[in-house]
């Protein structure tokens, strides 16, 4: 049990790493973590509509069908997904406004 809670946390934390590496890049960033659709596009709508071309958002959930929904959205309105991290929750992705 023990070696499962630090392997857990090492993981965690290497996840935090880079989320902090991003961090450096993005100007907004949004928390969906533990929010179902279609809230997600919701507040990544409401988010996306006051942020100036150019400008970047860092968005954490650990739903995967959000990135999805991401991809979608970024498909649609023009936006460009710079970074995605999707192999160990909690899922980051960077998007930047175009």
């Amino acid at each position: 049990m023990k070696k499962f809670i630090i392997y857990y946390i090492i993981n965690y934390t290497v996840i935090l790493l880079q989320i902090n590496m991003f961090k450096a890049k993005q100007q907004f960033s949004l928390n969906l973590i533990n929010i179902k659709c279609p809230y997600t596009l919701v507040k990544i709508k409401k988010i996306t509509s006051i942020m100036k071309y150019g400008e970047t958002l860092l968005i954490k959930t650990n739903n995967h069908l959000v990135i999805t929904d991401i991809q979608v959205f970024c498909e649609f309105m023009k936006f460009n997904m710079i970074k995605k991290i999707t192999n160990k929750s909690p899922y980051v992705c960077i998007i930047k406004k175009i």
